[in-house]
């Protein structure tokens, strides 16, 4: 039983165990006296709060990706977490669109090249600049063109220079069509948007475009020059020359 004595050292008390060791400033325990409970409030007035178990901190860090997916465990880097980020909103934005379309008959698609076969009704594109301009690439255009021709929207015309080039024409029906869309898709976006700043907006945009557009490569340095002149004469005297590195490519 451990002998418990007042000691004026910090103002605390001072125990000495059975095993001999002492213990000074300690709170006393909960079933203290009243007066004892009354120094436990003076001497500790901000006891620290006891610490969370482990669950309940990685609940409580848990991303908003990561409860819309239910994911249980965080993710392996901050680029896949932006990755999956920009899928799952990449779906939202598109579900609506997707709707829209279907109602008039069309694909998200279909909508791209009409877009574009707009903006050169004049003159017409081949299907390699009409796949250039697609905001998604399609490995298909001749089978995307053959429906919209189906459809009577689009037309195709060779051209009397080359007979061999064939030039894909929106027609009036494809005009009116694009008509009656561009409200709605307007509509649409802002909507979708409307929580977002203009400046938020603008930010967006900017690392969106960045994101797509990587920098350009480090110019290499004389001393990398250098390693690389000697990696292509003698690849083992070059891996001593650096520590025994492999070299799985060239340097970047």
């Amino acid at each position: 039983m451990a002998a418990r004595r007042q000691s004026s050292f910090s103002g605390g008390f001072m125990e000495s165990t059975a095993n001999g060791t002492n213990t000074a400033n300690e709170a006393p325990e909960n079933n203290e006296s009243p007066e004892k409970s009354l120094l436990q409030r003076i001497l500790w007035p901000h006891r620290v709060p006891p610490v969370a178990d482990s669950g309940r901190q990685n609940a409580v860090a848990k991303s908003a990706l990561q409860r819309e997916l239910g994911k249980r465990n965080p993710f392996e880097c901050a680029e896949q977490e932006a990755t999956l980020n920009l899928l799952k909103t990449t779906d939202f934005l598109c579900r609506a669109g997707h709707a829209l379309f279907e109602n008039h008959g069309i694909s998200g698609p279909q909508y791209n090249v009409l877009r574009i076969l707009r903006g050169h009704r004049k003159t017409g594109l081949c299907g390699q600049h009409i796949v250039a301009q697609m905001v998604t690439q399609t490995p298909d255009i001749t089978r995307l063109v053959d429906r919209l021709e189906a459809s009577g929207l689009v037309r195709r015309e060779r051209t009397e220079a080359d007979r061999r080039l064939v030039l894909v024409h929106i027609t009036t029906a494809g005009l009116e069509l694009l008509a009656s869309l561009d409200e709605p898709i307007l509509s649409m976006h802002r909507e979708q948007m409307k929580h977002l700043s203009r400046a938020e907006i603008a930010e967006l945009n900017r690392l969106l475009v960045k994101l797509r557009q990587p920098a350009p490569e480090v110019a290499a340095t004389p001393k990398r020059k250098a390693l690389s002149r000697l990696v292509g004469k003698d690849e083992a005297i070059g891996k001593r020359a650096i520590g025994k590195r492999t070299f799985p490519c060239e340097f970047p």
